[in-house]
């Protein structure tokens, strides 16, 4: 049996109203109205929306992290942060790796490129 999974399109601008009731989460505003890809509300989850079949295109995920490392390329760097993006992470996951200063002490340093 398949589960059915309660989804919904979000405005931004009613994200920000959610988020902003959290200091922390509420850094990542400017991305959010910014950025191009839509986010989605899952099982009252919300997160940024999958780019189908982008998952698939990565034989090894690790081996595709490392080699934006191997290239200098950090958390900080638009590139890296749509890998996250396209795989459909959570907001909160998405705050977590991208703007905790536990996994990158550097995130003042990121700003979003239009």
């Amino acid at each position: 049996m398949i589960e059915m999974r309660e989804t919904s399109l979000m405005n931004k601008e009613v994200v920000i109203d959610i988020l902003s009731s959290d200091e922390e989460m509420s850094l990542m505003k400017d991305e959010i109205l910014n950025c191009p890809h839509k986010i989605v509300r899952i099982d009252g989850i919300l997160r940024w929306e999958v780019e189908e079949g982008f998952f698939e295109s990565i034989p090894d995920f690790n081996a595709y992290i490392m080699n934006f490392l191997n290239q200098g390329i950090s958390k900080n760097d638009e590139v890296y942060r749509d890998t996250y993006r396209r795989l459909g992470f959570s907001l909160y996951k998405y705050w977590e790796t991208f703007y905790w200063d536990m996994n990158n002490e550097d995130f003042e340093d990121y700003s979003y490129i239009k």
